[in-house]
């Protein structure tokens, strides 16, 4: 099931950039969605359908998905930031949740860590504080191939799959074909090419104790992003930290596993949010 697949893009306008972002009604408090590098909203529809009581929006950051790019890039943790702060406002969020994946994750923890109307809790999935060198290598040494042209979605979701073996192809299509558009001569991902070729996660450790909300962290159990020393080294610098590792999923793990999630996410904001 789609949980957003007639719901309309809408748009927050404005300065640097024009946000798009999807809306469904439902109980509060408000799950607001950020999804990382190399993704977009998407990613979010299989687990909010296991999540339909809440009021959910997931948006595209900047340079994805059906948002702006931007010219000079400046696709940094801080500036993810700055557009988490600036749906909170347009949208006049005051009792919301943040759930946010990867990069995602990154621009959550710096955004809350200086909020003026911060989340009542946030759920955290699969990456570490400081990004490995590596994994920054990884993404500039394929920046060059994100503004190709394929013959189909299925071409990319196949190739995603030899990264993700865990995660079902009918899934990973899904999530693959809503983030690309037809262009002359075949298909091309929704995806401003620097957004690999500038990104630089920084080190967020510095910040993890003025992170005041209860703090879910989710990890997968097979993920090559987060490793269980990782992991520990998060919760060990949030003031008020729980985890959770999911054995046999990958870094998509939101595709994977939402079931088991949804189910873990309204535990934790029965006991943290709920009433309070």
């Amino acid at each position: 099931m789609i949980v957003f697949d007639n719901a309309p893009t809408r748009f927050i306008a404005g300065e640097p950039v024009q946000l798009a972002y999807e809306e469904r009604p439902g109980s509060r408090p408000t799950l607001l969605c950020v999804h990382g590098n190399s993704s977009h909203r998407g990613l979010w529809r299989m687990l909010l359908a296991d999540l339909a009581e809440f009021h959910a929006i997931a948006y595209d950051t900047r340079g994805h998905g059906d948002s702006d790019w931007i010219e000079p890039p400046r696709y940094n943790t801080p500036d993810y930031a700055a557009d988490v702060a600036r749906v909170v406002t347009a949208l006049n969020l005051r009792d919301y949740v943040l759930l946010a994946h990867s990069a995602g994750g990154l621009a959550a923890l710096s955004y809350i860590a200086t909020a003026a109307q911060p989340p009542r809790a946030l759920v955290f999935f699969d990456a570490e504080a400081c990004v490995p060198r590596w994994q920054v290598d990884y993404f500039r040494e394929r920046a060059a191939a994100q503004g190709r042209v394929y013959v189909s979605p299925e071409q990319v979701a196949r190739g995603f799959q030899k990264i993700y073996p865990t995660t079902p192809f009918n899934r990973l299509l899904q999530f693959v074909a809503s983030g690309m558009r037809q262009v002359e001569g075949g298909w091309q991902q929704k995806l401003d090419p620097a957004t690999f070729a500038t990104w630089e996660p920084g080190d967020l450790r510095p910040i993890l104790h003025q992170i005041a909300c209860p703090t879910l962290v989710v990890r997968g159990g097979d993920s090559p992003v987060m490793s269980p020393a990782g992991l520990d080294e998060l919760v060990a610098g949030l003031p008020h930290a729980r985890s959770l590792t999911i054995s046999g999923t990958s870094h998509l793990l939101l595709l994977e596993a939402s079931v088991e999630i949804a189910w873990t996410i309204r535990g934790f904001l029965a006991e943290s949010v709920a009433n309070k």
